[in-house]
C-alpha cells in the first residue's frame, strides 16, 4: 500500500521540508518523501504534481509541496495548518501571562 501523505520538495536544500517530516514523523503518519532523491528527480516530481495548474494554491518559490488524494498544498505554513487540523496535533489553548 502507498503511503497517504507525499511530501516533495527540491532536494539539497537543508531544511526544506523539516517542519512537515516533524508533524508527519510525530503523527506516526506514513508518507513519501523526496528527500533521497536527486536534485534533478524531485525537479521533476515537483514539476508533476504542478502540472495542470496551482490547484488553488499561491504561487510557489521554492516548495515544499504536500499531497493527500486530490488535495496539494503549497506554502509550508500551509501545510502544519491543514495537518494540525486532520490529525489532532494543533497545539492546545493556552494563557500566556506577562508580568
Amino acid at each position: 500500500m502507498a503511503a497517504p501523505y507525499e511530501l516533495i520538495y527540491y532536494s539539497g536544500v537543508p531544511g526544506r521540508g523539516e517542519h512537515v517530516r516533524l508533524i508527519l514523523e510525530e503523527a506516526g503518519a506514513p508518507y513519501q518523501d523526496t528527500q533521497f532523491l536527486s536534485f534533478d528527480e524531485a525537479r521533476r516530481c515537483v514539476r508533476t504534481s504542478l502540472a495542470g495548474g496551482g490547484h488553488g494554491n499561491p504561487r510557489y518559490f521554492a516548495p515544499s509541496l504536500f499531497k493527500h488524494g486530490d488535495l496539494v498544498i503549497s506554502q509550508t505554513p500551509n501545510v502544519p495548518f491543514t495537518l494540525g487540523l486532520s490529525s489532532g496535533l494543533r497545539a492546545r489553548e493556552r494563557t500566556i501571562s506577562i508580568e
